[in-house]
């Protein structure tokens, strides 16, 4: 999954908003793989959550989607034999 942002202008630094500026530090640590193996396992875990966070908050669930079960089965058209 790529996550990208949309830039302003060139050379306009206020416009761009603290959402850009995370992508973008987040795309230049793609680019650079040792940089984990460098971290601490707590600090590694710790960014994993937050990395998580904002994914959740980026591209949510849908809300119309079932949830895992019984019910879901049911709704997405799975029948017991």
């Amino acid at each position: 999954m790529r996550i990208g942002c949309e830039w302003t202008r060139v050379g306009d630094p206020a416009a761009m908003t603290v959402v850009n500026k995370i992508a973008g530090l987040i795309e230049a640590l793609r680019r650079e793989p040792d940089a984990f193996a460098t971290m601490p396992p707590a600090e590694r875990q710790r960014l994993a959550q937050v990395c998580r966070f904002i994914a959740d908050k980026a591209d949510p669930p849908n809300a119309n989607e079932p949830k895992d079960g019984i019910l879901a089965d049911l709704k997405r058209g799975a029948r017991a034999d």
